[in-house]
C-alpha cells in the first residue's frame, strides 16, 4: 500500500485579487462606461467571491491561492459578457509578492496568463475558476 504525502501549505503575507474592469486598450465614452460598470455589478453579484480577496500560500516555492473559489459564474457566460462588453480581468498578486495581469476573455481558455511582472495559472474545474496560482 503506498501513501500520498499531502504537501504543506505556509501562509504568506499576500493575497490574489481577480478584478473584471473595462479594457485599458480602448477608450469609452459616458454611457459604454455606464453599461461596462452596470455589468461589472451584475458579476459581481453572482460571482460567489471570486473578486474578493483570497490568501496566497507557499506550496514547496509556488505561491498558490489558500481557499478554492466558489461556483459562481461558468466561465463560458463570464467570457462572453466579456468579449460583449470589452471587459477584462486583472489579476493581482498584492503584499510580500507582488505581480499582475491582465486576460481578456480568449484568454480564459488557455490556463495561463502572463505579464513581464509574472504570469498566473488560473485553475478552471467544471466551468467555473476555481483556483489562481502564481507561477
Amino acid at each position: 500500500m503506498s501513501f500520498v504525502k499531502k504537501q504543506k501549505a505556509t501562509p504568506v503575507n499576500s493575497h490574489f485579487h481577480i478584478e473584471l474592469v473595462p479594457d485599458p486598450t480602448q477608450k469609452f465614452d459616458g454611457a459604454a462606461k455606464l453599461s461596462q460598470q452596470g455589468v461589472i455589478e451584475q458579476i459581481t453579484k453572482v460571482s460567489k467571491g471570486l473578486f474578493l480577496p483570497n490568501p496566497a500560500v507557499k506550496v514547496d516555492e509556488a505561491v498558490k491561492c489558500g481557499q478554492f473559489y466558489s461556483s459562481g459564474i461558468p466561465v463560458t457566460k463570464l467570457t462572453q459578457l466579456m468579449k460583449d462588453n470589452s471587459l477584462v480581468l486583472r489579476v493581482s498578486l498584492k503584499g510580500d509578492h507582488a505581480a499582475c495581469a491582465m486576460a481578456k476573455h480568449d484568454d480564459l481558455g488557455n490556463g495561463v496568463i502572463s505579464s513581464p511582472s509574472g504570469s498566473f495559472s488560473i485553475g478552471v474545474q467544471g466551468n467555473f475558476i476555481r483556483s489562481v496560482d502564481f507561477i
